[in-house]
């Protein structure tokens, strides 16, 4: 028998933590949550409306980090381990124009030196076995071997929990 999980994505503006308990308290049925992303940056701290999605102890909730710098994700990363989040998602499928001209989200992927030295950075600044990180990345927009190779970037190292890849439309 599969065992399916069903997982509910973020839709900015709509999907907030006041639509997840909603959702989760008339329907149920969802395994998982994520929050709308939360964009780590050089002042090391989480907007107000950031605080709002993480603050809510929702154990069935994972923050969603988009960035193209490890040093804050490593830091974004451990707030939310203080705050008793056990997993993180590394947004790298945001498709949207305004995400991928900043070298964000799906706008990583083409530029697979600067994805390395970010997952070095991540990969060697969070300790093995304590913390959780999943993947998410959508394929490269029109070049087959970009996606290839970057899709097998994340999934050798160790402490990633899952990788989720969605392929783009056309």
């Amino acid at each position: 028998m599969v065992d399916i999980k069903l997982y509910a994505a973020p839709m900015e503006g709509l999907t907030g933590y006041i639509w997840r308990r909603a959702q989760r308290e008339m329907f149920g049925g969802v395994d998982k949550y994520f929050t709308p992303f939360l964009s780590p940056n050089g002042n090391l701290t989480f907007q107000r409306k950031e605080l709002d999605e993480v603050t809510q102890g929702e154990r069935d909730t994972v923050p969603q980090l988009l960035t193209n710098r490890g040093d804050y994700f490593v830091w974004a990363a451990r707030e939310l381990y203080a705050m008793g989040y056990r997993e993180v998602n590394f947004n790298r499928g945001c498709p949207s124009g305004t995400v991928t001209a900043k070298h964000k989200g799906a706008g990583l992927l083409a530029y697979p030196e600067e994805l390395e030295r970010c997952l070095d950075e991540i990969f060697g600044a969070l300790p093995h076995g304590r913390e959780s990180l999943a993947a998410q990345q959508h394929t490269c927009q029109h070049d087959r071997a970009c996606s290839n190779a970057n899709q097998n970037r994340i999934r050798p190292r160790c402490g990633v929990r899952y990788a989720a890849h969605r392929g783009r439309d056309p």
